[in-house]
């Protein structure tokens, strides 16, 4: 399946559904498919459900596209008295014979026509627009449920709809357990994502739709950041083997600016000192230390990112922040049970004056609650040294004056 140009949440169209020779024509295209029949293992009963169509239709599209059929089944036969008794007699629907036989809707309309039952007359059902539109669109029910609220099949809800030109809900949307909310496209959040993102999540493409997060750690405060960053937008799962923490989620379109993984910033996060701030303090999140060493204060940061920690590196000196870097070890380096898969880089802030700056900067954006309680510390530790010192430093516009007590 190509990922290289997903749709979006805004690009999906309701299927265009035509009559050709008195048959009612599905279009589903092959990514779909994948999607609901390969990714989230539906039945094609089920999925025949979301299109408004028999489960047969969803069978000859699997096959035009080539997708393997999971454990297909033999023909069913069953006697033409047990369909007369369930059809004429008790007036089953169609819906609940298939259910009760164990087989598609397509088996049991064949079989009435095999045997020459005859048809029931269709019952009409009244169903207003706007009903109809309120518990659909609105309160987002299934057409399963808003089937179930006027006692009428889920086909019948399908035709309303195609009826009253409702804009139906993607397919992945419609058979959703757990709802995967929108972004909430804040620059700032999305810049703290990002820089997090490219730290320690692993994002990749699971459909069309959706994109799967996931990671790993063996920290339980770590795991607990995860959550918070994304449980307001997808359901979170957490697994646990041998000490080792488990992340992940699935979260729809509006998430696939965390797909690339480059190393660098983008110039947007560049441009503003808050978006670059909120970016430092998610990868610092992810991959940074701030501690008190042999009784002083000092920043890190360290990874493969070559020139995204050059870029920060500038991005913090142009900001009067006294910034080193340094290549740490070459690719190859063991260091213990660990070897680098590629040339290792730090960028580190020593300076009094420097890690008093960026941590007055960096602190409004950190989540990570050692984070916080280590930059707390190592602020505490500055500020101690300064007053031993006395002086002043030069603070954004401000200068904060530190006397001896």
């Amino acid at each position: 399946m190509n990922s290289g140009n997903p749709l979006s949440q805004s690009d999906y169209k309701p299927q265009k559904q035509n009559f050709k020779g008195g048959t009612l024509r599905i279009d589903i295209s092959k990514e779909e498919l994948e999607e609901l029949y390969v990714e989230q293992k539906l039945s094609t009963y089920q999925i025949a459900k979301v299109y408004g169509c028999w489960d047969s239709t969803i069978g000859h599209k699997l096959k035009e596209a080539g997708i393997v059929r999971r454990n297909p089944k033999k023909k069913r036969v069953f006697p033409k008295q047990v369909l007369e008794e369930l059809y004429l007699r008790k007036k089953y629907s169609i819906s609940k014979i298939a259910k009760k036989l164990d087989c598609g809707h397509a088996t049991v309309w064949h079989r009435l026509k095999e045997y020459d039952v005859p048809k029931r007359k269709l019952k009409r059902y009244e169903i207003a627009r706007e009903r109809l539109s309120n518990l659909y669109l609105e309160n987002k029910l299934s057409q399963n449920k808003v089937a179930e609220f006027f006692g009428c099949s889920q086909w019948v809800i399908s035709n309303k709809l195609n009826k009253f030109k409702l804009e139906k809900r993607n397919p992945s949307e419609a058979c959703q357990i757990y709802e995967r909310k929108n972004f909430s496209n804040n620059p700032v959040e999305k810049a703290y994502l990002i820089g997090f993102r490219l730290g320690d999540l692993h994002v990749k493409r699971k459909s069309v739709y959706s994109l799967g997060i996931n990671s790993s750690t063996t920290k339980p405060e770590q795991f607990e950041l995860m959550r918070t960053l994304f449980e307001k937008y997808a359901h979170v799962q957490k697994s646990c083997s041998k000490g080792v923490l488990s992340f992940s989620c699935r979260v729809n379109n509006s998430f696939s600016f965390l797909e690339p993984k480059e190393d660098k910033i983008e110039g947007w996060i560049l441009k503003d000192e808050r978006t670059f701030f909120s970016f430092l303090a998610g990868y610092t999140d992810a991959e940074g230390n701030i501690g008190v060493y042999s009784g002083r204060a000092r920043y890190r940061v360290g990874s493969y990112d070559k020139n995204l920690l050059f870029q920060v590196y500038q991005k913090l000196n142009s900001l009067e922040i006294n910034t080193k870097i340094r290549l740490e070890s070459l690719a190859g380096y063991c260091n213990g049970n660990t070897i680098n898969n590629g040339d290792f880089w730090r960028v580190s802030i020593n300076y009094k004056d420097s890690l008093l700056r960026l941590f007055n900067l960096l602190e409004p954006y950190l989540k990570h609650g050692k984070r916080i309680r280590d930059l707390k510390k190592a602020k505490e530790n500055v500020i101690r040294r300064l007053n031993k010192e006395g002086g002043e430093v030069v603070y954004g516009r401000e200068i904060l004056h530190y006397n001896r007590n």
